[in-house]
């Protein structure tokens, strides 16, 4: 529920600061408007008679290559010069950046104004000229402002003429540097070339060149092959002499060297054993050295063999390194040669190329004027119509933000909630502005007299009405009716209460104690000789001073003034007036000068049961109303409330007041103006 509240609250504060919004637009609504109109006009007139108008001159250039110089026949022939003659139909957007930037040079500038013979300087010109590309296209439009037209048609087609001379020679210049660029690189690529030639033909004829030192690595590793070959079938040989070493070797360790023989001997007659060598074991011993003569032997040429292999592997190793050495400063030779031979050939063609793309004007660009011209027949700027928006525009906004700024820094108070926050009293009434026509000196303004019908009439009768609601818990009879400033309305409201409370049957009357400036006796259009200083200085009766204006409404006025108004509304008799006044009459209504004036309303007020202050919407000030608030609290005196005077029907708050207007002048209404 709490939540539903805040919510509401929320909502009803952004109504009303919406309504303040709409409030001060209204408010302001006829300086806004006329102001706005006022920058129209402004705009229509410096449109019309102070800017120099300026005419616009356009033409359309196309930007393409010019490749439809070249026959397709030559294109089909010549492969090479395929990327040369190859068809453009869509340039670059950086190259037309750059016609663009071209467009807008100082020699195209230089070439118009010699041209024409025009007074005005090369940034000038430029200045005059706005280029632009077609979106999606190859299309230049170019527009030239100028105050001639006949000049600005001129400058434009002149433009168009220069700019392709300009480019052309531009181009043929660009081709010609390039013919002679690749002719001098071409020279230079040759000497190069030649020098290289020779550095690889010196090096070729070197005694130990790349070739011999081929041909000697093979032969040398055709022999290295040779010789491990032969080693390996020596170490086989020598595997089978060892072999055959081992066995002798074995059999000899079997076979005795000596035998025993039985022999007859003559000397003893008879058998004699006796030890001979062994004939077997002489073989196997002969055989024997045999194989270890042959071992040593292949001993020896094995170890022949490895000391040649090993002098080939390092005659091949040094033969490689020479020749590794040797052929990668050959191949680097060989390269550069071909290097600069390829080089040769591709300037050898491009200068060809060049030179035939020259020929048939390949390097012009053409710039093919699509739309020339024409003279133009009205001014582009200044813009009237434009200016004209523009300027109610920014006026309409300008005196906008003005009035608002206007309506932040107004320190016055203007409507009930003004008083509410500045004040903390209850606003009784709220009293519209009288017409102009309506605004006399006389009887006129009593208008709950002489127009009871009308809003104003009805405002009074409210005021009335919510003094007799205030008078609930107490009952105020003496009031009395004083404001902050002069010209608040304190006497005029004061007159037509009373008119109103006497309409309601009740018997009031009105004492004017202004006694520095009475205004009581011209309102009721009364004679002043004899009134409330007559009254308290000679003691009259009051039957002799007060006047009847109408049925319960009796008046009296001021007097002749005093030259002590203070010591006299202070005096007894003052005081005791008040309360036989009020044993007569039903209401005493006291009006009295401004409260920040002089201290003859704080003396008033602290005799009164209740006091009224007259607030002036628009024009009294929330810090005079406050300091009159607390000057009157220092009195002791009793604040019933306020009355807010003179409002304007379009601030306040209670649609009512329309409707009596719409009743009252429903037929006076009428005109174009009639909405504000």
């Amino acid at each position: 529920m709490n939540e539903e509240r805040r919510a509401y609250a929320e909502s009803d504060d952004i109504e009303i600061d919406l309504r303040q919004l709409i409030m001060v637009l209204k408010k302001w609504a006829r300086l806004i408007i006329i102001m706005t109109l006022l920058a129209g006009v402004a705009a229509y007139l410096i449109s019309s008679f102070i800017l120099t108008p300026v005419y616009q001159a356009k033409t359309l250039l196309m930007v393409t290559q010019a490749t439809d110089k070249l026959s397709a026949n030559t294109a089909r022939s010549n492969q090479d010069l395929s990327d040369v003659v190859s068809t453009v139909t869509t340039i670059p957007v950086w190259t037309m950046s750059t016609y663009m930037g071209q467009l807008k040079s100082e020699a195209l500038m230089k070439r118009i104004i010699d041209k024409l013979d025009l007074r005005v300087s090369p940034g000038g010109l430029a200045g005059m000229i706005e280029a632009s590309v077609v979106k999606d296209s190859n299309l230049i439009e170019v527009k030239v402002n100028h105050p001639d037209p006949e000049t600005t048609a001129r400058i434009a087609n002149t433009l168009s003429v220069e700019y392709l001379q300009l480019m052309t020679d531009k181009n043929q210049q660009q081709m010609s540097r390039s013919v002679e660029f690749l002719k001098d690189q071409k020279t230079v690529t040759n000497k190069e070339l030649q020098a290289a030639e020779e550095k690889l033909k010196e090096f070729q004829s070197q005694p130990r060149g790349v070739a011999v030192l081929q041909a000697e690595f093979a032969s040398r590793s055709t022999d290295l092959a040779n010789f491990t070959s032969q080693l390996k079938m020596t170490y086989i040989e020598l595997s089978q002499l060892n072999s055959g070493v081992a066995l002798l070797e074995q059999e000899m360790a079997k076979t005795p060297a000596y035998t025993r023989v039985e022999k007859w001997s003559d000397v003893t007659g008879g058998l004699v054993y006796t030890e001979e060598a062994n004939p077997l074991y002489i073989s196997l011993s002969e055989q024997l050295s045999k194989k270890r003569a042959e071992l040593a032997e292949k001993q020896g040429q094995a170890e022949g063999l490895s000391m040649m292999l090993d002098s080939i592997n390092a005659e091949l190793d040094s033969l490689q390194a020479e020749m590794a050495e040797k052929t990668m400063e050959q191949d680097r030779l060989q390269r550069e040669v071909e290097r600069l031979r390829e080089t040769s050939a591709t300037l050898t063609q491009k200068e060809t190329e060049t030179q035939i793309a020259k020929s048939i004007d390949l390097g012009d660009t053409s710039v093919m004027v699509i739309s020339e011209a024409s003279i133009p027949g009205s001014p582009v700027k200044p813009n009237t119509m434009m200016n004209i928006a523009i300027a109610m525009l920014l006026g309409l906004m300008l005196f906008t933000l003005l009035a608002f700024l206007l309506e932040y820094l107004d320190n016055t108070l203007k409507t009930p909630e003004d008083i509410d926050r500045e004040m903390a009293l209850p606003t009784l009434g709220v009293i519209p502005r009288m017409d102009k026509k309506n605004q006399t000196e006389g009887i006129e303004r009593l208008i709950t007299s002489s127009n009871p019908k009308s809003p104003i009439a009805e405002a009074y009768r409210t005021l009335r009405t919510n003094i007799g609601f205030a008078s609930v818990d107490k009952q105020y009879r003496t009031i009395l009716v004083s404001s902050a400033n002069p010209q608040d309305g304190k006497s005029t409201t004061a007159a037509n209460l009373g008119v109103a409370m006497a309409q309601a049957g009740k018997r009031v009357i009105l004492v004017d104690c202004d006694l520095r400036k009475p205004l009581m006796h011209k309102i009721f259009q009364q004679e002043n000789s004899c009134g409330f200083s007559n009254l308290i200085m000679q003691g009259l009766p009051v039957s002799d001073v007060a006047k009847t204006f109408m049925e319960n409404l009796d008046l009296i006025t001021s007097g002749p003034i005093p030259p002590n108004p203070s010591e006299m509304l202070s005096s007894a008799k003052t005081r005791s007036l008040w309360s036989e006044l009020s044993k007569i009459y039903d209401y005493v209504l006291i009006d009295s000068p401004p409260v920040l004036a002089v201290a003859d309303a704080s003396i008033l007020a602290s005799q009164a049961e209740g006091v009224l202050m007259v607030v002036r919407s628009g024009s009294t000030r929330n810090d005079f109303a406050r300091r009159a608030k607390e000057q009157l609290l220092t009195a002791n005196a009793d604040i019933i409330g306020t009355v807010i005077s003179g409002m304007k029907q379009d601030t306040q708050d209670y649609q009512y007041y329309y409707y009596y207007a719409a009743n009252e002048n429903e037929n006076e209404k009428t005109g174009f103006f009639s909405f504000l």
